[in-house]
């Protein structure tokens, strides 16, 4: 099945105007045996820089009332060889309680690429932007625009991907629901082709 439960509920809804909650939906799908394609992560090497510091103010409290938490993290995507034989990356930033997403892709894995998606966020008052130790995250560009915005800098404990779950769970559900087949999908698209693919994903 292509779908998970969530946007198999939504699906349900905005076709057939059935209304069924997604964990009474998966608790069908156990039923009936039918489960869901989950894509294996393939973890990639990335430089983390343990000498920036900055407190976990989210602790996994995901459900918290508090409305102004982001998640944001960077994920690479296979690209096609014309693309100069390298990845097409994608950045994201997540509204903890809305679940909204805006997002951002490029050619290189740096900096720029999580300003620039920075600069399309209308972020609440006095946010909070929680991430990894990235090197992009870690940079003083970086955590001068936070500041500039009056937002506050969360970071999880190095070696903990489960203190932002919320962003990485997006990302496997992107990949495995956009190309099940996910690597010999992407490198049949170009650029343009994996930009709207995304679109359609995250505004769906």
């Amino acid at each position: 099945m292509r779908y998970g439960r969530r946007r198999l509920s939504k699906y349900l809804f905005l076709t057939y105007n059935i209304k069924v909650n997604p964990r009474t939906l998966g608790n069908y799908m156990k039923r009936l045996n039918l489960f869901t394609f989950v894509r294996r992560k393939k973890r990639q090497k990335e430089h983390k820089n343990t000498n920036v510091k900055f407190a976990d103010l989210v602790q996994r409290d995901y459900n918290s009332k508090n409305n102004i938490i982001y998640a944001t993290d960077v994920t690479y995507i296979p690209a096609p060889k014309d693309i100069n034989q390298n990845h097409i990356y994608l950045s994201a930033i997540i509204d903890h309680k809305t679940k909204f997403v805006t997002y951002e892709i490029s050619l290189n894995n740096d900096t720029e690429l999580v300003l620039n998606n920075i600069k399309n966020t209308k972020f609440k008052n006095n946010f909070i932007l929680h991430s990894d130790h990235g090197s992009a995250y870690s940079s003083i560009d970086y955590i001068n625009k936070i500041k500039s915005l009056n937002g506050k800098i969360s970071m999880s404990r190095i070696g903990n991907s489960l203190d932002n779950r919320e962003i990485e769970y997006f990302f496997s559900i992107l990949k495995s629901e956009i190309f099940p087949d996910f690597s010999m999908k992407c490198r049949q698209m170009n650029f343009d082709e994996l930009s709207y693919k995304i679109s359609e994903f995250v505004n769906w």
